[in-house]
């Protein structure tokens, strides 16, 4: 059994020193929120993209803080497989500039169409909130499949 476990750690680090560097840097800031989050005595409220706080620092940190332990593995799962394939492309360096855009990008659009919504139809999504870092994850599908597409053509 201890042999297991020492095997199961050997791969656990193998896998994390293979990651690149701009996807290593955002699972640990991932990470080290959600740590964070758990020694701050704040709700997630307080940290999440509310269209009604949107010009704060809230517009690119709300990315990075996730609300439980499952969404994190979830989302790391996903962020690995694809900021990775991204970042050999691209390099550490602009996969984390294209993060940073995409986030703000994602709590406007987010911030202006929950704000439309409530003008135009239900009030009650002027005081939703979202957070984790989805949002980046669904553009890096989004460029892979047009990628995919242009090579197939």
């Amino acid at each position: 059994m201890n042999t297991d476990i020492k095997e199961a750690l050997e791969k656990l680090k193998k896998w994390f020193f293979l990651m690149p560097a701009g996807t290593k840097t955002i699972f640990i800031t991932i990470l080290s929120l959600y740590i964070l989050k758990l020694f701050w005595s704040g709700e997630v409220e307080d940290t999440c993209i509310n269209p009604e706080m949107m010009w704060s620092h809230i517009i690119t940190s709300c990315n990075f803080v996730h609300a439980s332990i499952l969404h994190i593995v979830f989302n790391s799962i996903a962020l690995i497989h694809f900021s990775s394939n991204f970042e050999k492309n691209v390099g550490s360096v602009l996969l984390v500039y294209i993060v940073l855009v995409f986030s703000v990008l994602i709590a406007v659009i987010y911030s202006f169409t929950a704000e439309i919504l409530s003008i135009m139809f239900i009030s009650k999504w002027v005081n939703t909130c979202t957070i984790g870092i989805s949002g980046v994850l669904f553009s890096f599908i989004t460029i892979e499949s047009l990628q995919n597409e242009t090579i197939k053509q």
